[in-house]
């Protein structure tokens, strides 16, 4: 991955991370919702949260990490679209790979009990996952 994008017309977008986290430095969420595009300033607010909620990171670490994170999408991911799956499709996919991770050839009974859904979707969890894996010959 390149600090450095390309627009769709071919100039050269050349803010690094370390340039858009200097350029923030010291600005509060409200002042990023008055400059920044609304879905950064969402993705920052996530970003956030989950460190807040899950590692426990408060204060200035959490707004330079939260906003590094937004900087390093932005950077990479920015004037790009893309399609981001809803958490559903993500949460059914971390599944089937540890119905896969945990398939130990037989144990497709206790692989149905133990993530609450059918034999059929086992085997179709197993059956996806092993094509992912597989190398293909041609």
């Amino acid at each position: 991955m390149s600090d450095n994008q390309q627009d769709m017309f071919g100039a050269k977008i050349e803010a690094t991370t370390q340039q858009v986290l200097d350029a923030i430095d010291g600005l509060e969420a409200a002042d990023m919702r008055k400059i920044y595009a609304p879905r950064l300033v969402e993705f920052y607010e996530v970003h956030s949260h989950i460190l807040n909620k899950v590692a426990g990171i408060t204060g200035d670490d959490n707004h330079k990490l939260a906003a590094a994170l937004v900087a390093a999408i932005g950077n990479y991911f920015g004037g790009i679209p893309f399609y981001l799956p809803h958490n559903d499709k993500m949460e059914r996919f971390m599944r089937d790979v540890r119905i896969y991770k945990a398939f130990n050839g037989s144990n497709v009974n206790e692989l149905s009990k133990q993530f609450k859904v059918s034999h059929q979707t086992v085997y179709t969890a197993i059956a996806k996952q092993r094509d992912l894996r597989q190398k293909k010959l041609f």
